[in-house]
C-alpha cells in the first residue's frame, strides 16, 4: 500500500501486525453490524403499521415501505 504521509505507514504496520489473524473476523463483524442495522430499521417500520392494524386505525404513512407493509397486513386480514 502506498501512503503519501510518512506517519500513516508505521501506524498501518502496527495495525496489520496486531489484527493479522483476525482480519476476517473483523470484516464479518462489520458486515453483520451493517446488516443488523438495516434489518432493525425494516422491523421498526413494520411495527407501526402492525399496531395501527391491530388498533383498527388507518395510518397515513408517508414512506413507501410503511405503506407496503400496511397493504401486506391488510391483504392477509
Amino acid at each position: 500500500m502506498f501512503f503519501k504521509d510518512k506517519r500513516i505507514k508505521p501506524a498501518w504496520k502496527i495495525v496489520k501486525s496486531v489484527l493479522g489473524d483476525y482480519k476476517r473476523h473483523i470484516v464479518v463483524l462489520i458486515v453483520l453490524g451493517l446488516l443488523g442495522g438495516v434489518l432493525e430499521g425494516i422491523c421498526m417500520n413494520a411495527l407501526i403499521p402492525l399496531f395501527s392494524f391491530v388498533a383498527g386505525e388507518s395510518s397515513d404513512a408517508p414512506d413507501f415501505i410503511t405503506r407496503n407493509i400496511e397493504l401486506f397486513f391488510n391483504y392477509f386480514n
